[in-house]
């Protein structure tokens, strides 16, 4: 059941199965939106949409320093690459990079830092479900737990994508979140925004729902913004699909990666079955 109105919402559905029961639909592609959300993902007070510059040049020069040097890369593909912050300081340190985001408001503030600084970056827009890579790449990136959001299925395809666009002895750079932090969002959270926010420019009140199905070690994050005028409900879902290591690996070996080396974070911190983050190095 859709919600419409605050009248619905003891009829909602309190524990929806991700992928089933709901499926995600935050409006990525919709202008409005992804202008809005390009202000949180530009916003150094918090890591929300995006970390703060700060802390991914600290993840950039592990990768540098750990990966990329060593294995000679010279260009990257930044899947999922936002407003380019990434990409473009990857650029910044010499590496060619071609990075593929689906909204329109980060792909056009990316491509304008590109342009205004001369970086070597080429960004377009589009689904990487859907959208051809490209080829030849040293090595491929996904980060701040985007691998998680595609469901088993959707990943399985998405691992073939990466390794057919890798030259051959490229790498892929994959953030999972972990299956003990997906545990540690189970709740309820609510706040107001008295003069608008990400959903919108009216005041609303905002509230969010987390679960988390052991059985499918995923997780389900339902967001209801209520309308202060009016009561009216609009009602979004994101789903998070956990995996363990094992399964990591097997899914890389399955989509023709030799080897694959754990971490706990983009830092090199080392993993353990408490790390709120799974970073897995993928080699072909």
């Amino acid at each position: 059941m859709q919600l419409t109105h605050l009248a619905d919402f003891p009829k909602r559905n309190k524990a929806p199965i991700p992928w089933v029961d709901k499926v995600p639909d935050f409006p990525w592609d919709d202008i409005s939106f992804s202008t809005r959300m390009l202000r949180e993902h530009l916003n150094q007070s918090h890591n929300l949409a995006s970390r703060r510059q700060e802390i991914q040049n600290q993840q950039i020069s592990w990768m540098e320093d750990a990966w990329f040097k060593p294995g000679n890369v010279k260009s990257v593909l930044d899947l999922t690459c936002g407003p380019g912050l990434i990409g473009n300081e990857l650029a910044r340190r010499g590496y060619k990079v071609t990075g593929i985001d689906v909204s329109p408001a980060a792909i056009g503030h990316a491509i304008s830092v590109a342009e205004a600084e001369g970086l070597d970056v080429e960004y377009s827009r589009g689904d990487i479900r859907e959208v051809e890579y490209g080829s030849n790449y040293d090595a491929a990136i996904m980060t701040y737990g985007l691998p998680s959001s595609f469901s088993r299925a959707e990943l399985l395809k998405l691992l073939r994508k990466v390794n057919d666009a890798l030259a051959p002895t490229g790498l892929a750079v994959l953030e999972f979140v972990s299956i003990p932090q997906m545990k540690h969002e189970v709740g309820r959270t609510w706040h107001t925004r008295t003069e608008g926010g990400l959903f919108g420019q009216q005041p609303y009140l905002y509230l969010r729902e987390s679960t988390f199905h052991d059985d499918a070690a995923a997780g389900c994050q339902m967001h209801y913004i209520i309308r202060m005028d009016t009561s009216e409900v609009e009602e979004y879902s994101i789903c998070y699909q956990g995996y363990e290591l094992a399964e990591v690996r097997q899914l890389a070996e399955i989509n023709g990666f030799r080897s694959v080396t754990e971490f706990g974070s983009l830092e090199g911190e080392q993993f353990t079955p408490e790390s709120d983050w799974l970073v897995a190095i993928l080699q072909k």
